[in-house]
């Protein structure tokens, strides 16, 4: 009998979610946010996301200005092939993203996503580990606000529709290696961890979300969502 109880408690175990993600309703003015910006470039921004809206066109995390300078990940569900993007946004000058082009992406599903700000003209954006880059310049400056889930310039728009997991940002410019190895689920906490501004596992929380490096982003209405698989 003991027997038959220990397997019938290991399959439940294994079946169970072992964490829970972020849940964002786009335009519900759900966010997490810092009033600071963490990191300008050289810097690198990481999180797992699923998007439930691949119509809109949504903020995944990034940092941002009073003028709307800044630089961001974003999803671009209006355009057509449903690109990722890494932005940088130099307010009534010049915006130049690094872009997957048609990306395949769909609803309900989890992606990886990592963008890397080198320097003023050297952006790239990873899906899933692949590489895209963009060499325009572009130097937004001025940032005040750290985000997750949205735009927060001089006014908050572009919420994101879905899951968000595994939120990292470092003051390095990750390789591709390095990009790749979370993209096949490494957790961010075994990359470059001298370098690690911050990282938000965005686990099973309504409150608050303190990071490990005790940046806590004020959240605003996210609930709780399924979390990706990693390894810690």
């Amino acid at each position: 009998m003991k027997a038959r109880i220990f397997i019938v408690f290991v399959i439940l175990a294994l079946a169970a979610p072992v964490k829970a993600a972020r849940n964002f309703v786009s335009a519900s003015s759900q966010q997490l946010v810092i009033t600071s910006g963490l990191a300008t470039p050289p810097m690198t921004f990481a999180c797992w996301f699923k998007p439930a809206n691949i119509t809109a066109t949504t903020v995944i995390m990034g940092v941002f200005a009073p003028s709307d300078d800044g630089h961001y990940l974003i999803f671009r569900g209006a355009d057509a092939g449903d690109p990722l993007t890494a932005t940088s946004n130099r307010q009534s000058v010049l915006a130049a993203s690094a872009t997957t082009g048609t990306s395949g992406i769909v609803a309900d599903t989890w992606y990886h996503a990592a963008g890397v700000f080198n320097s003023t003209t050297d952006r790239r954006v990873f899906l899933n580990g692949t590489k895209f880059t963009n060499a325009t310049s572009v130097s937004p400056s001025g940032f005040t606000k750290t985000a997750i889930g949205a735009f927060t310039g001089s006014s908050t728009i572009l919420y994101f529709s879905g899951d968000i997991a595994e939120a990292a940002i470092w003051s390095v410019s990750l390789t591709d290696a390095e990009v790749a190895s979370m993209a096949k689920g490494a957790s961010p906490l075994m990359i470059r961890p001298q370098s690690l501004v911050d990282y938000w596992p965005l686990i099973g929380r309504t409150t608050n979300e303190n990071g490990i490096k005790g940046n806590i982003l004020t959240n605003t209405g996210t609930t709780v969502a399924v979390h990706p698989r990693i390894y810690k």
